[in-house]
């Protein structure tokens, strides 16, 4: 069984469970009281994976930039003859 990093208890089946865009699990209010403070700047308490509260959804500053990336790399592929 897996536990949260934060509290180090037992997560049970995903009831009050966030993931990380990391793919790291911690329990929701855990989580919360983890992004809250300001010496952790918004991170994985595992990894250290940025992450940023909007709108209360989790989303990572770091995926985003990859994303563009891969958009302007694969964009400027030119097949011949098309």
């Amino acid at each position: 069984m897996a536990e949260c990093a934060v509290c180090l208890s037992s997560l049970e089946g995903g009831a009050g469970t966030r993931v990380l865009p990391c793919l790291h699990e911690f329990h929701t209010d855990c989580m919360e009281r983890w992004l809250s403070m300001p010496h952790f700047k918004n991170t994985c308490p595992i990894c250290r994976f940025v992450v940023m509260e909007e709108c209360g959804e989790v989303m990572s500053r770091q995926q985003e930039c990859l994303t563009e990336e891969m958009v302007i790399w694969f964009s400027s592929f030119h097949v011949a003859g098309f």
